[in-house]
């Protein structure tokens, strides 16, 4: 983790990424379950667990749009991570359907990134199916965007 600051709270880089992945997760209208488990992944593997359980909760709070993301003060590691997270909920559902796509394009606007370098992201982070576990293979997104 190794991109993000240490420093956890609403408003922290760390926040930031919760807070897409909660956009991510409404993007299509409804929170599947595998996108909750894969937001609780997240959440653990940033360390950041009790932003997305205390009070409202990460996903209750609803999405956040990107406009009023805090990602100003995000490098560019952080602003691939954003989005590789973004990515990670989408898929976790196994279907990226046509409003999450529209949501990542969005996302991508709002970060600045090249549809080059986010269809890299989107290769890398799709490359992860499967069931169960999902601490461990979003830390080996982390590892591989060499943010872990």
């Amino acid at each position: 983790m190794d991109a993000l600051e240490r420093k956890t709270g609403w408003g922290s880089p760390a926040a930031t990424v919760l807070e897409a992945a909660a956009y991510m997760a409404g993007a299509d209208g409804r929170i599947a379950p595998e996108e909750v488990s894969a937001a609780r992944g997240v959440a653990t593997v940033l360390g950041v667990a009790e932003l997305g359980t205390v009070g409202p909760g990460m996903l209750s709070r609803g999405p956040v749009e990107p406009a009023v993301l805090s990602l100003e003060r995000l490098g560019r590691r952080e602003r691939e991570l954003v989005y590789a997270t973004a990515a990670w909920i989408a898929m976790a559902d196994g279907v990226v359907d046509t409003a999450e796509q529209r949501a990542l394009r969005i996302l991508q606007g709002r970060l600045g990134l090249g549809a080059e370098r986010c269809a890299d992201i989107e290769e890398l982070v799709y490359m992860r199916p499967g069931e169960g576990d999902w601490d461990r293979r979003y830390a080996s997104v982390l590892n591989s965007l060499g943010a872990g």
